[in-house]
């Protein structure tokens, strides 16, 4: 009985609320002007135009990154011997079901893909670029095994493709093109297992996380040249390499031993001896991972030159500087950071 006092209780000031908003919203001020209605058909169509260009702009994204990732990667591989490394062979595949629902008949119009793996991009002189694969290659088989079309294709496929590399260092692909059937074997480089991988932040800004490194789609739009995002992702890459993650969490960890020390003896130092420890050397571990990003990305075919002006315009960017050294600083300023970064330019320029 009581709940059925209490039910009827909430309908009614549910129906009383819901009243009161009629009314307020009847009662609000409105447009002077006689405003016409949108189109439906048109307002369906600019909605697709904008699916298109989302889907269009996330794939050229993906393109960049890997563009750049994949030569920095080999040439870290090469450098650094104790580093993961696997057999790569520079291209990237994608599927009608690796879209959101709302994005594949945007993906199908732009690219033609269907539900079976094809390739979305392949990498300049890449064994891949070199083999003579094209985007658009429709995958039919890997190592004379038929590729399956659905959910996860495009992630079988590769994995297919790593597992066959890793037995034999080529792949036999058997791709569809424009209605013909054609054979390709690819063979391989080594490259740092380091995953590149696209977040959709806006913000400009980028991630090393130990074994992998991730970019904003606000750092792609920051960079105005291909040889900026190969340093922004070798420099993510050196400090993955040198393992700086480990020794700033070493240091943070003996600058917790130290507060706590002093807090045994009455001195409450609230974390404070942990984050100047961490920050101690984390200048020089950016000084250190700019110097190896603009000697990987010289190797791998890029201009060092033309990635000097990243830090002044990302400077540029930020709140002017306050009076004085921050206490605690884990980056060097840009003025320091380019004058050192243009020295080094013009070593490799001369050598």
């Amino acid at each position: 009985m009581r709940k059925r006092v209490l039910d009827g209780g909430v309908r009614t000031l549910c129906t009383a609320a819901s009243l009161i908003a009629v009314a307020v919203l009847a009662g609000c001020a409105g447009p002077r002007s006689d405003l016409p209605r949108p189109d439906p058909d048109v307002v369906k169509r600019i909605s697709t135009e904008i699916g298109e260009r989302r889907v269009l702009l996330r794939a050229d994204d993906s393109d960049r990154l890997f563009a750049a990732g994949f030569p920095i990667a080999a040439v870290v591989a090469g450098n650094f011997p104790d580093v993961p490394s696997r057999p790569a062979i520079g291209v990237r595949l994608h599927d009608l079901t690796g879209y959101d629902d709302s994005e594949r008949e945007a993906a199908l119009a732009l690219f033609g893909v269907g539900e079976r793996p094809s390739v979305a991009f392949v990498v300049d002189g890449s064994p891949a670029g070199v083999a003579g694969l094209l985007e658009g290659d429709v995958l039919l088989a890997v190592g004379g095994r038929a590729v399956r079309g659905g959910d996860g294709a495009s992630r079988q496929a590769g994995r297919a493709i790593a597992a066959e590399l890793k037995s034999v260092g080529e792949v036999h692909l058997t791709v569809e093109r424009d209605g013909e059937r054609l054979e390709f074997t690819v063979g391989s480089v080594r490259i740092a297992d380091m995953p590149v991988r696209l977040r959709g932040s806006n913000r400009v800004n980028a991630w090393a996380l130990g074994r992998r490194v991730e970019i904003n789609a606000g750092m792609l739009r920051f960079v105005e040249n291909e040889h900026e995002l190969a340093f922004v992702v070798a420099h993510e890459m050196a400090h993955n390499a040198l393992r700086h993650h480990r020794a700033v969490l070493w240091n943070y960890l003996l600058g917790t031993a130290g507060d706590g020390l002093l807090a045994l003896l009455g001195v409450l130092t609230p974390n404070l001896g942990g984050l100047s420890a961490a920050a101690a050397r984390s200048e020089a571990f950016e000084y250190e991972a700019d110097l190896f990003a603009l000697h990987w990305m010289a190797e791998a075919g890029f201009d060092p030159q033309q990635a000097l002006d990243l830090w002044p315009r990302l400077a540029a960017r930020s709140a002017p500087p306050r009076m004085g050294r921050p206490v605690i600083r884990s980056h060097p300023p840009a003025p320091e950071r380019t004058a050192f970064m243009r020295a080094v330019a013009s070593e490799l320029r001369a050598n």
